[in-house]
């Protein structure tokens, strides 16, 4: 049973160094439920790929790149974006890294490795300058209707950008209320991971408080 926290919710930049690393990586798999189970396998393997994902500058996790909300040291959500000064992702360092952990590689481990963590990092390597995308959000089960993913999206949309972008699950219309509600409009819908049978939309929002130059 999850502990009662009663605190103050603070939003902030994650601290590899003081921050629960495996609390953060179970959040992360609990964003897409078709992604995160073919990459991390189950939430037990997730929390031990923690200190992987998040324990270094630069790749798709970039601590720099990250805020959390927690409340009485607890973990309770998580934000994770890029924008075109992210490190490319190696495939094949990345798998490595988690085979050294001795757990068993999930099924599809080399599906997501490939066909999306390494192609949305790709893909915001071209974002032009002044762009950020969302690449993951999520707040814990236990702290639902609490307001966290509204507080991460508050201080993400903050930051100094021209625009920013994410993608959503179509299937998924709390998530999209809440971008809807942060000035984010649908621009096109797809077909995305793994297959034809996921839909998504594509969404952007144009920062009122910053004027696009043209480059």
């Amino acid at each position: 049973m999850n502990p009662v926290t009663t605190g103050e919710i603070k939003v902030r930049t994650l601290d590899p160094e003081k921050d629960d690393l495996h609390r953060a990586a179970n959040l992360i798999f609990q964003v897409d439920p078709y992604i995160c189970p073919d990459f991390f396998g189950d939430s037990e393997r997730a929390e031990k790929m923690g200190p992987i994902i998040f324990g270094e500058e630069g790749g798709l996790f970039d601590p720099n790149h990250t805020i959390v909300a927690e409340e009485d040291g607890k973990l309770l959500g998580i934000l994770v974006y890029a924008d075109n000064t992210i490190k490319p992702w190696n495939t094949e360092e990345v798998k490595q890294k988690v085979e050294a952990l001795d757990i068993e590689m999930p099924e599809y481990f080399d599906r997501a490795n490939k066909n999306y963590m390494e192609a949305v990092v790709e893909d915001a390597r071209t974002l032009p300058d002044g762009v950020a995308e969302v690449e993951w959000c999520a707040t814990d089960s236990s702290a639902r209707g609490k307001g966290v993913a509204s507080k991460m999206f508050e201080k993400f949309l903050a930051l100094p950008y021209q625009e920013q972008h994410l993608t959503v699950l179509a299937d998924n219309p709390p998530a999209i209320n809440l971008y809807k509600k942060n000035g984010f409009e649908i621009v096109s819908t797809q077909t995305g991971y793994p297959d034809d049978s996921v839909e998504t939309h594509n969404m952007i929002r144009k920062n009122p408080n910053h004027e696009i130059k043209n480059q």
